[in-house]
């Protein structure tokens, strides 16, 4: 009997392992196998650990595999960046997001090496400076750091992007709060200097294809 339990408790010890791993990685391989040897190890006489091993391998791969859904569908209390762009730009402005990918809205906010960049796709309407800017706005209230910004519209006959840097952006907006902002120089630059410059941007940034 004793040898037994002792065989049992061998089953019992990879099932913790098991169970434990479940909650760091592969919780839908490691969960299982905790299971497994949880019940074989009941069956090796072993049985109050083997019912502890069977609770704890379910738990902790039922745990580990929420924390991975609530990682995927970002970590933000369920806060929809996409759709909240779209319901603004649209109920504010009348502006219609659109996606030539999966056509059902397209906002993306990319990390490459020199930093992040908010894209912003929607077909045109109106007068295209105020779109533009209008889109920024709304852009740029979800990702406010980022390193660029670039507003994307499109007609029937053409897509044009224009790309706006978000350290002049968000430095225009904090001039206009009244903060003082300076060059690397030390020159004092004034709100309407920064807004020529975004301006400046969007002219020169424009590419249409």
């Amino acid at each position: 009997m004793e040898n037994k339990e002792t065989k049992g408790r061998i089953y019992s010890i990879f099932g913790i392992v098991f169970a434990v791993l479940s909650l760091i990685v592969l919780p839908i391989v490691f969960g299982p196998l905790a299971v497994i040897f949880g019940i074989i190890a009941i069956y090796k006489k072993d049985t109050k650990l083997g019912i502890a091993v069977i609770i704890l391998g379910v738990a902790l791969a039922v745990i580990s595999t929420l924390i991975a859904m609530y990682f995927l569908n970002g970590s933000n209390g369920g806060f929809d960046e996409e759709r909240f762009i779209k319901k603004s730009l649209n109920e504010n402005y009348g502006y219609e997001v659109v996606s030539a990918l999966n056509f059902s809205g397209l906002l993306l906010y990319q990390n490459f090496n020199e930093g992040e960049i908010a894209y912003l796709e929607m077909k045109s309407l109106g007068n295209r400076d105020e779109q533009i800017k209008n889109g920024l706005i709304v852009l740029s209230t979800v990702y406010e750091n980022a390193k660029e910004y670039s507003i994307n519209v499109l007609t029937p006959e053409e897509r044009c992007s224009y790309d706006i840097d978000g350290n002049v952006y968000r430095s225009w907006l904090r001039s206009a709060d009244g903060e003082k902002i300076f060059l690397k120089n030390g020159t004092e630059i004034d709100s309407d200097a920064l807004y020529n410059l975004i301006n400046y941007e969007i002219k020169t940034s424009e590419r249409c294809s």
